[in-house]
């Protein structure tokens, strides 16, 4: 599925393999991706939350994107969050 932009938040998901053989029993579905990019790992929080890093609350636009999302996909249908950010951020001690 095509990005879609929000809040200066970069979105994509992508659906798990759900390709199924008759022939033998098929293997548990792939889950699928929801994959969010940012330019920092601070824009995935919310700015005003007073709590350490790590506590901190998410943004309201990254939480409403994964939830709609997550809501888009069948019940029984496992999913996996992906965050991308450039390479530099990951050395940042919030990123460990």
């Amino acid at each position: 599925m095509p990005p879609h932009e929000k809040g200066g938040l970069c979105f994509e998901t992508r659906p798990g393999s759900r390709e199924a053989d008759i022939s033998e029993p098929s293997p548990p579905a792939e889950p699928s991706l929801i994959e969010i990019r940012v330019e920092k790992l601070a824009q995935l929080f919310h700015s005003l939350d007073p709590l350490p890093f790590r506590e901190k609350d998410l943004d309201k636009d990254a939480e409403e994107f994964i939830v709609s999302w997550a809501r888009e996909l069948p019940r029984d249908q496992s999913f996996k969050i992906v965050v991308h950010v450039p390479e530099e951020q990951l050395a940042l001690p919030e990123a460990a």
